[in-house]
């Protein structure tokens, strides 16, 4: 089989090195996202209780920390009871309304059992229907 000069020097090739470039920055930003949302999640110590198996933390959900002296705190920031009902607002405005807005709810064991039900009662009052308690089973029980 004979090839002429033309075809030979018409040869195909891809460069792969933006290809890896593309690769290495998405790497390093879910690294950086992954780290930043560890960062974000309040150290609590959350009540020893059997919980729901299928209780799944999922990305549109809404994560309220209260801490044990009974302070909201949403991102890592403390914020007062009239600002977290902003923030449910905003977010259920982003889903489609309180109906499909679903919130976990980690309160420290050593909450007062009033700052919990201030927040329960305006979650109510906002529509809120789809939120849940975090806890955790050390027992192994289930």
């Amino acid at each position: 089989m004979l090839f002429n000069a033309r075809q030979a020097k018409t040869r195909m090739s891809v460069n792969m090195t933006p290809m890896i470039d593309v690769v290495l920055l998405v790497i390093i930003f879910f690294l950086y996202t992954a780290r930043f949302a560890e960062v974000s999640r309040t150290s609590v110590s959350l009540p020893d209780e059997r919980g729901s198996p299928e209780a799944v933390m999922d990305a549109d959900a809404l994560l309220i920390d209260v801490s044990a002296g009974g302070l909201y705190l949403i991102g890592g920031r403390e914020r007062p009871l009239e600002r977290v009902a902003e923030i449910v607002q905003e977010h259920a405005d982003r889903v489609g309304g309180p109906g499909n807005l679903r919130v976990l709810l980690r309160a420290d064991r050593d909450t007062p059992a009033g700052a919990v039900n201030a927040l329960a009662r305006r979650l109510t009052r906002m529509g809120v229907r789809q939120w849940s308690h975090a806890t955790v089973d050390r027992t192994g029980r289930g």
